[in-house]
């Protein structure tokens, strides 16, 4: 009687242990085609180039933001640091 739990007891281990390998390697394979899948379908997040007839028309409050902003954005490089604008008065604070 003792030997026949044994082997049910070794048997169940075996089949859990297969379950666990044959669960990673599906998972493994899987996270693989779902990077693949999201490196393909990567695009640039901004433009390269700036077309300010597109805010054209906006109103011209907005234009004149969207503009200093955009100009900043662009003729900057990424590393720089840039002065916030100034909305009550004081001195503006740096962005980084």
């Amino acid at each position: 009687m003792l030997n026949v739990v044994m082997v049910v007891v070794v048997s169940l281990v075996a089949v859990l242990v297969g379950l666990v390998i044959l669960g990673a390697r599906r998972w493994d394979s899987e996270t693989r085609e779902l990077r693949a899948r999201l490196e393909s379908a990567c695009v640039p997040v901004r433009p390269q180039t700036v077309d300010f007839r597109e805010l054209q028309e906006l109103p011209a409050p907005v234009q004149r933001v969207a503009r200093s902003w955009l100009l900043c954005r662009y003729d900057t490089p990424a590393h720089s640091t840039w002065a916030k604008p100034s909305t009550n008065g004081k001195p503006s604070r740096r962005i980084r």
